[in-house]
């Protein structure tokens, strides 16, 4: 594997690219394809996060896990939920501004 990719994966915690889940290493060649074309776009990102959520939850619902397996793919998910939210709160915002517009408005 790339030195830059096994740095980049270290750094988000991940010692080793065998520990990704299928669905992470799907996410992963797919944001690398998209990365090499040039065109990275936040939807793409979006959906990307979304899936590997989806394949730590149920990792972590379906597997028997050591108890250092079990906490390393908790805070990973813990990871995710976070940039998720982090993605959802302006689009909420902007939601909440526009029903606030429309209640405030003078009949």
């Amino acid at each position: 594997m790339d030195d830059k990719v096994q740095e980049i994966l270290e750094k988000a915690g991940i010692k080793d690219f065998d520990e990704l889940t299928e669905a992470e290493r799907e996410s992963y060649f797919h944001m690398l394809e998209v990365a090499e074309s040039g065109k990275i776009t936040l939807d793409e990102f979006k959906k990307n996060v979304k899936k590997m959520r989806e394949s730590v939850e149920y990792v972590l619902a379906v597997d028997e896990l050591s108890p250092n397996r079990d906490l390393f793919l908790k805070a990973r998910l813990k990871c995710y939920i976070l940039m998720e939210a982090f993605f959802e709160r302006p689009e909420r915002a902007k939601e909440m501004l526009e029903q606030f517009g429309k209640l405030a408005r003078p009949k």
